[in-house]
């Protein structure tokens, strides 16, 4: 339609190691986390988010505004799960934390 934004996405690929419960940093700069596709091998448990400001190398817990930890909750295999916590956007650079259950 004319006068309709064009839609622009870009997917990154958030790799946990097997022997860890965080994964690398990954940068989304000015950008908004929408989803998480969850791999079919995954373990059932919570998914969590950390937070840091281009050019800090603190993370910090991502809480919503009632000091809430931002959760994915129970996240399972082959899911795909939406994120529409306002926070999320723009956060710069982020790592997800897993949690199995």
């Amino acid at each position: 339609m004319a006068g309709q934004p064009k839609l622009r996405y870009k997917t990154a690929t958030i790799d946990i190691s097997v022997s860890t419960t965080i994964s690398d940093i990954v940068d989304v700069g000015a950008g908004e986390i929408v989803g998480l596709i969850m791999p079919s091998v995954l373990q059932t448990g919570n998914i969590t988010f950390q937070a840091a400001q281009k050019g800090s190398s603190t993370f910090l817990e991502v809480r919503d505004a009632d000091n809430n930890v931002v959760t994915v909750t129970s996240a399972a295999a082959s899911k795909f799960y939406t994120i529409s916590f306002i926070g999320i956007k723009g956060l710069g650079r982020i790592k997800l934390v897993s949690a199995t259950t």
